[in-house]
């Protein structure tokens, strides 16, 4: 059973566009993204 937990979930999204925005302006860290991905995954 999946507990609702908005506030996390809209952080990850917003952390989640923002990285984007910034990885396809820079591309510059493939390896620190991964990492943040992974972590958000984990946290629902």
């Amino acid at each position: 059973m999946k507990i609702p937990m908005p506030p996390i979930r809209k952080a990850a999204v917003y952390l989640t566009s923002y990285g984007n925005k910034k990885n396809s302006a820079g591309k510059n860290n493939p390896e620190k993204l991964r990492q943040q991905k992974s972590r958000f995954s984990l946290e629902g």
